[in-house]
């Protein structure tokens, strides 16, 4: 009686013997017989996962989905496991306007390379961060009638909170602004022009840089 068996090699899952072998691989000859035991194995399917991870500290909206994922050039979701032969896998992404692409981690070098054997599953995270906003608040003043009041006399607002003619603000997006100022007597003011509308209103985005 003899048992056959062999070492089993990464990446393959042994899926038992038939012909002659049991099912432990023993196998029983008698003076003159032959007889033949067939060990079977499979490759293991490999698999990577790309993982979207969107911050949204400065009042952005997007989500994980909205940002276009793809693994050697073809689009994958968020999360999902995708099977793949061995090799190497570039994972990347369609960035979004208003967002900042901070970095890879997991199983994904620092340029979104990783490579996989027979049986690996990894994993690819790739982050990305909202852009806060800018709102610029710009006075002017005319003078064609005698009045000698300067830029600093009329103080400018943005909900209320005091800003400077000219300096940009950092604000969060999707809110809406309402830029102010306190009026001086003896002068008339026109309506808001420029990315605010005629009240003053304005709502941003992610990424804006925007001027009234």
């Amino acid at each position: 009686t003899y048992t056959a068996g062999e070492t089993l090699l990464p990446g393959y899952t042994f899926e038992g013997f038939t012909g002659d072998c049991d099912s432990n691989g023993d196998i029983s000859v008698a003076l003159g017989e032959s007889k033949t035991c067939t060990l079977t194995n499979n490759d293991r399917q490999a698999y990577i996962t790309v993982v979207k991870v969107v911050t949204n500290n400065n009042g952005g909206l997007a989500l994980a989905d909205d940002f276009e994922l793809t693994l050697g050039g073809s689009p994958v979701s968020s999360g999902v496991a995708v099977p793949v032969n061995p090799g190497t896998y570039l994972a990347g992404e369609l960035l979004l306007q208003g967002y900042a692409f901070e970095e890879f981690t997991g199983d994904c070098n620092s340029n979104g390379s990783t490579t996989v054997a027979l049986g690996e599953s990894k994993t690819c995270t790739l982050t990305n961060n909202d852009i806060a906003p800018r709102l610029t608040l710009v006075k002017n003043v005319v003078n064609n009638h005698g009045g000698n009041a300067v830029v600093s006399d009329f103080p400018l607002f943005v909900n209320e909170a005091l800003v400077t003619s000219g300096v940009a603000n950092t604000l969060n997006a999707n809110v809406l602004y309402t830029a102010t100022e306190t009026n001086l007597a003896g002068y008339a003011p026109s309506v808001w022009t420029g990315d605010c509308a005629s009240d003053g209103t304005i709502t941003l985005q992610p990424g804006d840089s925007k001027t009234c």
